[in-house]
């Protein structure tokens, strides 16, 4: 179940100096330097750990900071530039239709992330089709079906290039899984990206390949 879950969480993204930055971690560390910030722990191939298929450069970490909603974090690191982003992904969170339970964590961790990078850019919305699944006991029903977005970006203000610790910018979002553990057969998650201004750089030159 957890292997499918990361799968799954993972499927929804594809988003200096050295002072501490998000779980204890820094734009541009090599996997060294990531090792000694997660207490020794060397990361691990994420394509090796879990069987799937995923791009070298994406390791599963195992930070000494971290945060009780998340379980899972993966850190992208490239050969030249180092660290250049970072994702977190949480357990199963139980529900029944309204979600409550995802919309409680989902702003917990909304206002945590804004006492350190300011208020986000907000959308919680329903975007399907009116009549169908808008009703608020089809709250999850929807999210699952990404007919409703619920979802946090922190972006530097006008004026700034970067938010602090050399970040380019934050998502968090809540998603919608069927789940055969959940009594309801609802179930959420929340994932959470961190991108670093190297990003862009590493983005840059995969594209001059071509």
């Amino acid at each position: 179940m957890k292997r499918f879950l990361i799968c799954g969480l993972l499927s929804v993204f594809f988003l200096s100096g050295l002072c501490a930055g998000p779980f204890g971690l820094s734009m541009g560390m090599n996997l060294d330097e990531i090792r000694d910030a997660c207490g020794g722990v060397r990361p691990e191939k994420a394509a090796e750990v879990s069987g799937l298929d995923f791009d070298d450069d994406v390791y599963v970490i195992f930070p000494e900071k971290t945060h009780s909603a998340f379980e899972f974090y993966f850190a992208w690191v490239d050969e030249d530039a180092g660290l250049y982003a970072i994702r977190a992904a949480s357990s199963e969170i139980p529900d029944d239709g309204y979600g409550e339970n995802v919309k409680t964590r989902f702003y917990s961790v909304a206002e945590s992330i804004s006492k350190t990078y300011g208020k986000p850019e907000l959308t919680d919305a329903y975007r399907g089709e009116r009549g169908l699944f808008d009703g608020a006991s089809d709250w999850m029903t929807a999210l699952t079906r990404g007919d409703r977005v619920l979802e946090a970006l922190w972006l530097a203000e006008s004026g700034q290039d970067l938010l602090p610790g050399d970040v380019a910018g934050i998502w968090l979002k809540a998603i919608g899984i069927y789940s055969g553990s959940s009594t309801s057969g609802y179930a959420g998650a929340l994932v959470l990206r961190y991108d670093f201004a190297n990003g862009a750089a590493v983005a840059e030159q995969e594209e001059n390949v071509f």
